[in-house]
Parts: structure tokens; C-alpha cells; sequence
């Protein structure tokens, strides 16, 4: 149960992008006196004004965008593609005509949030949608913010229907930028650098699931070590949706190779000392069996020369 907003909750901003000011009137008039959500509406009739309006001001400022899909400037699905590539984490509800229901489905499965028939919701349902809307953008933006504190990034695809999202610290474990976020398409190119998601949704296609650590080159050239995850499920179309999990692990990658390498150099430190001491030992044997003749042999008649000779030995084996 949705309970009745308070006077006290900052209203929430919500874009309208819609270019039929009578539907735009009625939308705002339908939330003006809605006792669910406070909210209050920025207009504007072309997607290149919305987008325009969400650069000056930040999509962080938005609780939602309500957007026609038809507009002057865009139309058809290119219209949410157009703003989901410029804003990927935009709170988008879809506004569709009768006979766009499979639009709006298709929208949704490209990271809309909801839909919305036109003529076919009233003020509260439209309240409602937005309501339920904000609330799993805000969750979202928080697990986003967990995420990159424990470095751990996520991806979803199905390249049969065109559809590619990643998460943004997906983007910053590939060293990319998440305001610059990748189609479908540019992810087959042949030097995208996700290609190793690629690999990794060619596994999972055959085996359901695969999961594995790697190395991985970061568009600058640095190495990062990941943990990768990826299942494939075979969706009603027949299509597949690949969903996947990764985090950079390159820390921990690089502790347990100085642990072993300082564990090696012990090792071999206590090797090196068993090898000297043998070979000490070896040493010394025949050396005092040498000193001990030295000694015999210098109690004998020996002349100057002999005698020096005797002595060398003797100083040689204290060393």
C-alpha cells in the first residue's frame, strides 16, 4: 500500500517530454492534486530540449522522465535509445499509444523502467508508476554506490535483441568512462574493450554458467585482475538474456603473489643455508684431516723452506 505523501517531502522534479501540449496539460493536471506523490513538472516538446534541460542542470536532479516516444526530433525506440546512451542510469517511463504495447515492453527490456498506455492509466496509477518508479531508481543507485566501493560491477545482454547495460563501475573496472556507455552493436565490434564479456557469454551460452578469474587490458593499457560470473538464460523468444557479475580483485591478486614470493625467498634462504652448512661440513672434513698431518709433519727435522711451507697450510685451514 502506497501511503499519502508528506507537505514536508521536497517535491520530486519529473521531465515531461512530450511536443501534444493538450496530453502534456492533462498529465500535469493529473499529478498537480495527486495526495501519493509531490512532484513537480519540468516540460519540454522535443527530446533535444529534454536532454538540453537535463545537461544544465544534472539527471541526478530528475526523480523521472515521463517520455513520449514520438516527439519532432525522434522517433520509435530510437527516442529512449537516444537518452538511455546519453543518461544511462535515467528513472524512464515510457509513454506509448494502443498499439505500441510491444514498444513499451521492448523499452522496458532496454532499461526503461515501466510503460504507460496513453488514454488507458488514470492519476492515481499514473502516481503510483512513478512512485514505484523512484523508489527502484534510489535502490538502485545505492546498490550502484555499494558496488563501487567493493568494486564490483554488473552487465546484462541479449545481442538478438540488440540490448547491452552495464553498471557504471563495470565502466571503471575496464578503465572506461560511464558517462560514454557502449550499444549493442559497438560491444561486437572486434577492439571494443568488452570483448572479454563477449567470451565470457560465448561460455555461458554452451554451459549455463561459467565462472572464472582473468586478466584483463584497461583502455590505457593497465592490467586489471577480475572475478568474472555469467549464466545465460533462453528467454520466450528465444533469445538469450545474459546477466553477469565481475569485480576487480587485482589487491588481492597482487597480495597473494607477494606472499608467494616473499614464501619462496624464505624457502630458498633455508636452503641456501642446509647447502652451505653440507658443503661446510664437507670442507671441513679432509681440512683437518690435512692440519693433522701438518702438525705431525712439523715436528719432524724440516729445513726453512719446508717449514714455511707447513705453516701456510696451517694458516690456510684457519680461515
Amino acid at each position: 500500500m502506497i501511503e499519502p505523501h508528506s507537505q514536508l517531502e521536497a517535491p520530486h522534479k519529473i521531465l515531461l517530454i512530450e511536443d501534444d501540449l493538450n496530453y502534456a496539460y492533462l498529465v500535469e493536471l493529473m499529478l498537480s492534486d495527486s495526495q501519493q506523490l509531490n512532484c513537480s513538472i519540468i516540460h519540454h516538446k522535443t527530446l533535444a530540449d529534454g536532454i538540453g534541460y537535463l545537461n544544465q542542470y544534472g539527471a541526478r536532479e530528475v526523480a523521472a522522465v515521463l517520455l513520449d516516444l514520438s516527439l519532432p526530433d525522434s522517433e520509435g525506440f530510437d527516442t529512449l535509445g537516444k537518452l538511455i546512451q546519453r543518461f544511462p542510469n535515467l528513472n524512464i517511463i515510457v509513454l506509448t499509444g494502443l498499439d505500441d504495447k510491444g514498444l513499451g515492453v521492448q523499452a522496458v527490456r532496454s532499461g526503461a523502467q515501466d510503460f504507460l498506455v496513453k488514454g488507458y492509466f488514470d492519476d492515481g496509477q499514473l502516481a503510483k508508476a512513478l512512485r514505484y518508479s523512484i523508489a527502484r531508481n534510489n535502490i538502485l543507485r545505492r546498490l550502484e554506490e555499494t558496488q563501487r566501493i567493493a568494486r564490483i560491477g554488473h552487465w546484462e545482454c541479449s545481442p538478438q535483441d540488440h540490448y547491452f547495460t552495464a553498471s557504471e563501475e563495470t565502466y571503471r573496472i575496464f578503465g572506461l568512462s560511464p558517462q560514454r556507455p557502449f550499444s549493442c552493436e559497438e560491444l561486437m565490434e572486434p577492439n571494443c574493450p568488452f570483448s572479454i564479456l563477449l567470451q565470457l557469454q560465448s561460455e555461458a551460452q554452451e554451459k549455463g554458467k561459467v565462472q572464472k578469474d582473468l586478466w584483463i587490458n584497461q583502455k590505457d593499457g593497465e592490467r586489471r585482475y577480475i572475478a568474472a560470473v555469467c549464466t545465460a538464460n533462453r528467454l520466450s523468444n528465444g533469445a538469450f538474456l545474459f546477466n553477469g557479475i565481475i569485480q576487480d580483485i587485482t589487491e588481492r591478486k597482487q597480495a597473494e603473489e607477494l606472499k608467494k614470493a616473499r614464501d619462496l625467498a624464505q624457502h630458498t634462504a633455508k636452503v641456501r643455508e642446509q647447502f652451505i652448512a653440507g658443503i661446510s661440513h664437507e670442507m671441513r672434513t679432509p681440512m683437518n684431516a690435512i692440519l693433522g698431518l701438518s702438525n705431525l709433519l712439523g715436528q719432524t727435522h724440516l729445513d726453512e723452506e719446508q717449514t714455511g711451507y707447513v705453516q701456510s697450510i696451517k694458516q690456510s685451514s684457519e680461515v
